[in-house]
């Protein structure tokens, strides 16, 4: 009977010291485990913006508009033929830069978090002009 009562104390002394040691670790795993996940609103408004770019002349009117809101401030650098994005996702800066055929029109732009925008893209004068309204 001591044998028996000796392994259920072993094993629950086990499975104690291995929910402790899962709960001590897990803030730093998961830590870990979001720095890999990038897509967040930010990321998907970024696919948005290549998107309509790349299907604007798919798209009736030559217009593509969508509303969108940002979870992180965002900064958009458009040169000639691409386009740069900052943002900071779990606290490390991003940049992503995407390239294009077409020639677009250089702007600069920073939105803030928590602000509902509407994204216009159109295509005007054999270039592409990318606008944001509050």
């Amino acid at each position: 009977m001591t044998n028996i009562t000796e392994k259920i104390l072993i094993t629950g002394f086990g499975i104690f010291t291995l929910i402790l040691f899962l709960s001590i670790i897990n803030p730093y795993f998961d830590l870990l485990m979001g720095n890999l996940n990038t897509k967040n609103g930010t990321y998907f408004l970024i696919e948005d913006i290549d998107y309509g770019i790349k299907n604007l002349n798919n798209i009736s009117n030559n217009e593509f508009q969508k509303e969108c809101l940002l979870e992180e401030n965002l900064a958009i650098n458009i040169e000639h033929f691409q386009i740069s994005y900052k943002y900071k996702f779990n606290g490390v800066l991003r940049t992503i830069t995407k390239n294009y055929t077409y020639t677009l029109l250089q702007k600069k732009f920073t939105l803030y978090r928590f602000e509902r925008y509407i994204l216009i893209i159109k295509f005007s004068q054999e270039s592409i002009n990318l606008s944001f309204i509050d």
